[in-house]
């Protein structure tokens, strides 16, 4: 069984729409709140739990772990971004960057994850 280190939780912004099956997806700000982030999306963090419109989310941030659902096979170490089925693959440091593996994965398990700031292109 993997260990998972303890989110560093932001807990007072809202969700935009129904995320209650986005749990441990990569999320963005938008206008009226936190939605998924997509392919290129400035992510802000991780969704921990699993809101319903307008609910409080616990989004996981710079300053401690969280974990994420790989889109493919990743390798501890791998820089990760967000694909178009909002989930993280490896990618290079030119991408946009939105967290570190901190353990091997293939697609659709639950990693553990250490966001980054988003840098790259």
């Amino acid at each position: 069984m993997a260990s998972f280190p303890v989110p560093n939780n932001i807990l007072n912004l809202p969700a935009a729409g129904d995320l209650s099956s986005n749990q441990y997806a990569a999320v963005s700000l938008g206008a009226s709140g936190v939605g998924v982030a997509l392919t290129d999306a400035k992510a802000i963090g991780f969704l921990m739990n699993a809101p319903e419109a307008g609910e409080v989310c616990e989004i996981a941030s710079i300053g401690g772990g969280a974990k994420g659902i790989a889109g493919g096979a990743i390798t501890q170490g791998d820089y990760l971004k967000v694909d178009s089925g909002n989930v993280v693959v490896a990618t290079l440091p030119t991408d946009n960057v939105v967290g570190q593996a901190l353990q091997d994965g293939v697609a659709g398990d639950v990693i553990a994850v250490l966001p980054l700031f988003n840098f790259g292109s």
